[in-house]
């Protein structure tokens, strides 16, 4: 008879004690009224004052509801993590510092605000604090910072070819005694699956996907992205007011692919972003380039055509590409053609995230003149993945230019010189 396997028990873990478990919280905090030019810090002497007033904070909890067209479950558990995280992320700005706070962070905020307002001991102290506080942070913002990581959530994955999210939040207090928080932030979640249509392009089927659009709120809204026609005239002959929006799946790949090696959550938000409120399409050649935006900075364009009264992107390029506005003119100023283009990696975003363009730099003038020069702004405040960088020789990029210009210069001359009428006799 076999013999049973003795199970080893596993080690104890000793309570945390109140005192140790707030250690973090007190921390940080501490470190955001340094950022906020705030020294209230100082007027809590004993860890019991400091124990009352973290009872004041909200707990980043899960999510509790799920509506979703998947019979899968993890989701809940998956996107519950993902939330967590973005909580925890600096994503938030605060006015008249540099640096950026979390979701927590300002949770931490309105527990000490909220003790300062009920503190007993020293109101007047308390009342000098809390305009010191005032003067750059207020606890009515805390539904924007909420609907700031809701968005921020959705957009993590959300492409029109994978599962579409959308979240909602709301705040439930936390009435037991023994609780160490005065409430809780749980969560709503919607999924639905990729809306997927055909349509015959060129004699050939084609799948293409709906583009929605999560915008949060209480019904855990997906939008689906349109454009008003009025901005297509004279190029529309059609009746419709609006133009729903829609992409190939090639549009998504070359999407992923020219947006690297910015980080796909960073990315991913610009794409949601920018279709959801579109600016005015460029219109040329029977193509709408419709613009992409990444932290106000316009690095590139869908490119759409008009199929059956559908806005259909058909790829994405960014802005210094042969054909976008920006990239044509260029090519204007500097004489290159889209080999040359190329070959200087001029249509790679990581050519102007791992460079800097100076002012005393002579290519200087035709960044700016040709609304290439933000691209270089893209290497502040922005999370990347790993990618080789591209460091580019400007001198021997300024000499191309001036070898195309002299050439271009002299067959010109030569042209003008040339007397056709003795050469033909």
């Amino acid at each position: 008879m076999a013999k049973s396997k003795t199970r080893k028990k596993k080690p104890a873990i000793a309570p945390v004690s109140k005192t140790e478990a707030i250690k973090p919280f007190v921390n940080r905090l501490n470190e955001l009224c340094d950022m906020l030019g705030c020294d209230v810090m100082q007027h809590f002497s004993t860890y019991k004052e400091i124990l009352r007033m973290a009872r004041w904070r909200f707990r980043i909890g899960n999510i509790t509801d799920i509506n979703s067209e998947y019979s899968n479950s993890n989701y809940k558990t998956k996107y519950s993590k993902i939330i967590k995280n973005i909580a925890k992320s600096p994503i938030h700005k605060v006015e008249g510092i540099t640096e950026y706070i979390s979701l927590v962070d300002f949770t931490y905020l309105c527990a000490l605000t909220n003790f300062l307002e009920r503190d007993p001991n020293q109101p007047e102290q308390a009342q000098v604090y809390l305009q010191q506080l005032n003067n750059r942070f207020s606890p009515d913002k805390l539904s924007a910072y909420v609907n700031q990581c809701i968005v921020q959530a959705s957009f993590t994955k959300n492409l029109p070819d994978q599962s579409l999210c959308a979240f909602d939040a709301k705040i439930i207090s936390v009435h037991q005694s023994s609780s160490f928080y005065i409430g809780e932030l749980l969560f709503t979640m919607r999924i639905i699956r990729p809306q997927k249509e055909h349509i015959v392009i060129n004699k050939q089927k084609r799948l293409i996907y709906q583009v929605f659009i999560p915008c949060g709120g209480k019904s855990t809204d997906l939008v689906r992205s349109r454009l008003k026609t009025s901005a297509l005239k004279p190029f529309y002959k059609g009746d419709k007011k609006e133009l729903l929006i829609y992409i190939q799946s090639h549009a998504i790949r070359r999407f992923q692919e020219r947006t690297l090696p910015i980080h796909p959550i960073i990315s991913n938000y610009g794409f949601n972003t920018s279709l959801l409120s579109i600016d005015k399409p460029i219109v040329k050649n029977k193509k709408l380039y419709l613009p992409y935006h990444i932290n106000n900075v316009k690095a590139g364009y869908f490119v759409a055509e008009i199929v059956d009264d559908k806005v259909l992107i058909k790829t994405f390029i960014i802005a210094s590409h042969a054909t976008a506005p920006e990239g044509r003119k260029f090519q204007e100023l500097t004489g290159l053609h889209k080999m040359d283009m190329n070959y200087w990696d001029i249509t790679m975003l990581n050519t102007f995230i791992y460079n800097t363009m100076t002012s005393d730099n002579p290519l200087y003038p035709y960044f700016e003149e040709s609304g290439l020069l933000p691209l270089f702004q893209l290497n502040e405040d922005l999370s990347f993945i790993d990618s080789p960088s591209k460091d580019v020789n400007w001198q021997s990029f300024s000499q191309c230019i001036q070898k195309h210009n002299r050439h271009n210069t002299l067959s010109n001359t030569e042209l003008e010189s040339i007397d056709f009428a003795n050469a033909l006799s």
